[in-house]
């Protein structure tokens, strides 16, 4: 055998004999550091409150600080409290190892939290208008039945109390474990589940909802719900429900084409059903044609706008401009800036979930957008689009991050050798729809680094803004993030905060404001 190759072994020999005495000494360590990594680790995490308490801790012990790194003084204060004499603790010194046994024990808590009791965290958004509302989604039998996991995570994230079941079909498709974790409620999956509550489940359930959504719906479903059979958890519900019924076809195009589905669909919605339409692409069958599960992101917005009521802006119009401008320098470079554009694509969806004709103008759109998109590259394109919307507006939310300049185009690409491009200022947008603006409301956006209330009122002022939104650029929140944090200006002197929060919410809380305005 080669020499370097006993080397090798006898490396790999003592590697491991090292690790495996360090790692005994560590948990030897953990164990005398940590009391929850022992005989009484099992616990239920209450994280918001900073303290756990162990259904399996011996009476009189008392519960200790969730940080295991909690102070001695922290330690005898939590023990006062909870009623029972704290034990004595010995001093602790910050050597390097204890800092790193103290890592590592924070870690293992941290991840018996994550992995022990997922179910008794509380994960509910704050700031959430929809939370409180409760949504009982039904999944069939179709291929699509996977983004209904898609599905119950959006809603979980506005807030919405979901409670998933499914057809037998269905778990052909999708775990019902895989809707528990999302949902965080119990799924169900059959009509008669021996060893739940006592309680005429179906009903309770009925009762509960809010609105009923079956997504997808496979034609045996929807054949179903047309003529009020009922041999399933699912069609027991949706026919003991008077909750708002949403109803997402999937299917291969001739099932979905064929006259007894629509004529089934037909006698849905003249019950009042709403029927998010399918779309056409490529179908599991190899097919293109209809039949193609809607984007979940309209789903879970048609959802949302039936939850809020949906009717606070109809017949009203908004205009959003969102995302960077790119001024072109040659056929191959351009001049932009970091905006995502999801504020203002966000501010769009919350419109439409209030019910307005909304006039997205912007780069992107997003799936499920259900207004007039006008695609815009450069700010001489926004500005032209937008002056010919203005004039219908009632709303306008300029969330665009305009270029303040433009390059002079080549038409050929610019050599390194060449002289600098020549740059020239851009129309301000904003400054024109405030001279020109007669009964619309108009809310401007400004990033700033520095003195955002100085900043923010001068433009207020300067562009005749009824509202202007500033946040600071820079930080962990703002461009190329999913969250933000906005200061809102009103020309009356008003001031509102936002605090941190995801950019979905801000767009809500942010239309909330400048449409009670009007």
């Amino acid at each position: 055998m080669p020499q370097e190759v006993l080397q090798l072994r006898l490396l790999g020999v003592l590697v491991r004999h090292f690790w495996s005495s360090a790692t005994q000494y560590i948990i030897s360590r953990l164990r005398s550091e940590c009391p929850r990594i022992g005989p009484h680790s099992s616990c239920a995490a209450w994280p918001y409150s900073g303290r756990y308490v162990s259904p399996m801790l011996p009476p009189g012990r008392p519960a200790r600080p969730l940080c295991p790194t909690a102070s001695p003084a922290s330690s005898e204060l939590a023990g006062t409290a909870s009623g029972t004499t704290p034990p004595r603790r010995h001093a602790v010194h910050a050597t390097p190892l204890r800092r790193y046994v103290m890592r590592c024990c924070e870690r293992a808590c941290m991840s018996e939290l994550s992995f022990r009791t997922p179910l008794q965290m509380d994960f509910s958004p704050c700031h959430s208008v929809l939370a409180g509302k409760t949504v009982l989604l039904g999944v069939t039998g179709s291929i699509a039945a996977y983004k209904a996991a898609d599905i119950a995570s959006s809603l979980q994230k506005l807030g919405v109390t979901t409670h998933a079941v499914l057809t037998a079909a269905a778990q052909e498709f999708i775990t019902p474990l895989t809707l528990q974790t999302l949902t965080r409620n119990r799924v169900i999956t059959q009509q008669f589940d021996i060893g739940v509550e006592m309680n005429v489940e179906h009903v309770a359930l009925a009762k509960a909802a809010d609105l009923l959504l079956i997504a997808p719906a496979t034609a045996n479903v929807i054949a179903k719900l047309a003529h009020g059979l009922c041999d399933d958890f699912l069609s027991t519900t949706a026919l003991a429900t008077r909750a708002q019924l949403v109803v997402c076809p999937a299917m291969n195009t001739n099932m979905l084409e064929h006259p007894a589905t629509q004529q089934n669909l037909s006698i849905l919605r003249g019950r009042g059903a709403v029927v998010v339409a399918s779309q056409t692409g490529m179908l599991a069958c190899g097919d293109v044609g209809d039949g193609k599960l809607a984007p979940v992101q309209l789903i879970v917005d048609r959802v949302a706008a039936l939850l809020l009521g949906g009717t606070s802006l109809a017949g009203k119009t908004v205009v959003v401009s969102a995302g960077p401008t790119l001024e072109d320098f040659d056929p191959f470079r351009f001049l932009s800036n970091n905006s995502s554009g999801k504020m203002g694509r966000d501010i769009a969806r919350a419109c439409e979930m209030l019910g307005a004709r909304v006039h997205l103008v912007a780069a992107e759109s997003y799936p499920g957008f259900g207004g007039v998109w006008t695609k815009t590259r450069s700010a001489a394109d926004m500005h032209a689009a937008l002056m010919a919307d203005f004039p219908v507006a009632d709303f306008v939310f300029m969330a665009a991050a305009v270029s303040d300049f433009s390059p002079v185009r080549s038409d050929r690409k610019l050599k390194k050798t060449e002289e600098a491009a020549e740059m020239r200022r851009t129309r301000d947008i904003l400054a024109e729809m405030g001279a020109a603006k007669t009964h619309q409301v108009l809310c401007g956006f400004a990033a700033e680094t520095e003195n955002l209330r100085a900043y923010g009122e001068d433009k207020l002022r300067r562009k005749n803004l009824d509202f202007i939104a500033v946040n600071q650029i820079g930080g962990a929140v703002g461009f190329q993030s999913s969250s933000n944090e906005i200061m809102l200006l009103d020309r009356l002197g008003g001031e509102h905060h936002s605090g941190v929060m995801d950019k979905l919410d801000i767009a809500r809380w942010l239309v909330q404001i400048v449409t009670a305005a009007k």
